[in-house]
């Protein structure tokens, strides 16, 4: 075995005998540009999700690596930790952390909407995440529910899937590259003047809204009508539940997120420090608070939820980037079922100097 080890070996990279030190396994989601698999650590039986790129989706290798090691440094609880990297002549492989909850996009969709209690809860881990990444002039892009990944008791969240991360050279520097999500992606995006970190928040604000209503909110299901509704301010809190049952305080955090003009748009620091978010939990676990939110919703009436005035129902948002960027989805990766999916477009080639990682 340990022959037939060392002839695969010949002419790898270095670090290919990294990849003998994982027990790799099942499949957990493809993207257009790679697979993530579910391994295990033979020494530690530490479960990670491995993601595997194809080299040939990078024009430049060395500012991959470069890039790399940059995120390599990072460390937050709230994003999704990289325990290494290896290569193999042709390809690359993540070894990120497991996330056993899956999506948040799952949740979500299982329960409607979730109670205020948990929406906060899984709200500030978001904007701490987000905080950090900011300090370090870095850019996610694509902040969304497929993106954020909960743990099995559904206490934690990470944001993953950093393949659309900018790194800003200066705390004043403009990304151009129109990029992102469907429904989450910032009115600034398209108006290509330029735009920075505030359009995190902007997508922060949208995973705020699905999570207490179950709906985008916004009428419109292409990328021009969507940015023309986000600059009109036309957030739709229906006049039913579950809208009904949330508080003032985070309609307006909503709302102070969804700002179109960004100068005014709350900052991750600013948002860390509104009403809402400071409330305190009650001593109720969430798992706790949130099966009593679903009871609360199991008799809720969904009769007219089609009528015009109703925002399109939760829909999955895929990532779909040119093949440079190297992208790959998150776990969950493929269609989801009855789910329609949209395509996100960087039509920037130099945005590949500004971009972090896979």
């Amino acid at each position: 075995m340990k022959f037939t080890q060392s002839i695969k070996e010949i002419g790898q990279p270095t670090s290919h005998k990294r990849k003998h030190a994982y027990d790799i396994q099942h499949t957990l989601g493809h993207g257009e540009f790679g697979e993530v698999k579910y391994a295990e650590e033979i020494a530690t039986g530490e479960k990670v999700a491995i993601k595997v790129v194809t080299k040939s989706n990078y024009r430049n290798l060395e500012a991959q690596k470069h890039r790399l090691e940059r995120f390599g440094t990072m460390s937050h609880p709230n994003l999704m930790h990289m325990k290494e990297w290896f290569e193999s002549r042709d390809r690359y492989y993540f070894v990120l952390q497991y996330m056993s909850g899956g999506e948040l996009y799952d949740w979500v969709e299982k329960e409607s909407s979730l109670s205020e209690n948990v929406a906060r809860h899984i709200s500030k881990q978001l904007l701490s995440g987000i905080a950090y990444l900011h300090e370090h002039n870095v850019v996610h892009r694509d902040i969304k529910l497929e993106n954020i990944l909960v743990s099995e008791d559904h206490e934690h969240v990470v944001i993953g899937d950093m393949g659309l991360s900018a790194s800003l050279r200066e705390e004043e520097s403009q990304l151009y590259a129109v990029c992102g999500s469907l429904g989450y992606t910032a009115p600034e995006v398209h108006d290509r003047t330029g735009y920075s970190k505030p359009v995190d928040l902007w997508s922060l604000g949208v995973v705020v809204f699905l999570m207490l209503g179950g709906r985008f909110p916004y009428l419109g299901n292409d990328a021009a009508t969507v940015a023309k509704e986000g600059k009109d301010r036309n957030i739709r809190f229906t006049r039913k539940a579950p809208w009904t049952n949330v508080s003032d305080k985070a309609k307006d955090f909503i709302r102070q997120l969804l700002e179109p003009d960004v100068e005014k748009r709350l900052t991750a620091v600013q948002a860390l420090e509104h009403p809402w978010i400071l409330e305190e939990l009650p001593e109720s676990t969430i798992k706790s608070i949130n099966d009593a939110a679903l009871h609360a919703h199991e008799h809720d009436d969904h009769s007219n939820d089609m009528d015009v005035d109703h925002p399109p129902p939760l829909q999955r948002r895929v990532t779909d980037t040119p093949k440079n960027a190297g992208a790959a989805t998150g776990y969950q990766g493929g269609e989801g079922l009855d789910l329609q999916r949209s395509e996100t477009k960087t039509d920037r080639q130099d945005d590949e100097n500004h971009r972090l990682v896979v």
